[in-house]
C-alpha cells in the first residue's frame, strides 16, 4: 500500500504493465532458446515432440501431469523422464542469462496521466506542451483504463502513446488550443 500512496494508482498500474511485459519478453526469449536446443539435439521424434509440447505449455517446472496436445500421442501424459529432461534443459538455458533487472525502470507516461497539446500560433516557446493537471483526466480517450468518455477529448490534443484505445489517435484540429502551463507532476 505504501507504493500505491507514493506513486499513485495509475503510475503503479503502468509500472506493473512494464514489469509484466519485461518478464514476458524474458521468458519468451528463453523459450525460443529451449526450442533451439531441442531441435539441435539428437533425440528421437517422440521425445522431441514431447519436449516441444512442454515448451509450448511453458510447463518446464510444473509438478502437475502434462498431456500431449497434438499428434499421434494426443491426450497421453508425458513421462517423468522427459519432464526431468525439460527441467534440466530449461535450467541450463536460464543459467546462461541474468534475470531481468528493474533498477532503471521509469514509468511510461500515457494519456491517462498527461496530455500533449500544440502551442497557439504566434506564441513563443516549445511546439508541444504537456499537461499533467487534474483537468487532463477529463480529456482521456475512450478505451482508456481510467474510464473517461470519448466526447471529452480536446480536438487539438496529440496522443503520443495510445492507452488501450482501439480507435487510434485522434487527428489534430486546424485550430490548436493555447499552451498550458507546465506542471511538475
Amino acid at each position: 500500500m505504501a507504493a500505491k500512496a507514493a506513486l499513485g494508482a495509475r503510475r503503479l498500474q503502468i509500472l506493473r504493465f512494464q514489469v509484466v511485459g519485461q518478464l514476458g519478453s524474458f521468458i519468451g526469449n528463453r523459450a525460443n532458446e529451449f526450442t533451439d536446443r531441442v531441435l539441435g539435439s539428437s533425440l528421437d521424434e517422440t521425445a522431441r515432440h514431447q519436449l516441444l509440447t512442454i515448451n509450448r505449455l511453458k510447463a518446464w517446472f510444473s509438478r502437475a501431469p502434462v498431456a500431449m496436445i497434438s499428434g499421434p500421442l494426443q491426450g497421453q501424459v508425458i513421462p517423468d523422464v522427459i519432464r526431468r529432461l525439460a527441467r534440466s534443459i530449461m535450467h541450463a538455458v536460464l543459467a546462461r542469462h541474468r534475470r531481468p533487472r528493474f533498477l532503471r525502470m521509469n514509468p511510461w507516461i500515457d494519456q491517462c496521466q498527461a496530455t500533449v497539446l500544440r502551442k497557439a500560433p504566434g506564441t513563443g516557446g516549445a511546439a508541444l506542451w504537456a499537461s499533467g493537471s487534474p483537468s487532463a483526466a477529463s480529456r482521456r480517450p475512450s478505451g482508456c483504463l481510467c474510464k473517461a468518455t470519448a466526447s471529452s477529448r480536446p480536438a487539438a490534443a496529440i496522443w503520443r502513446k495510445p492507452c488501450n484505445s482501439s480507435s487510434g489517435p485522434p487527428a489534430p484540429a486546424a485550430d490548436p488550443v493555447a499552451p498550458v502551463a507546465r506542471t511538475a507532476g
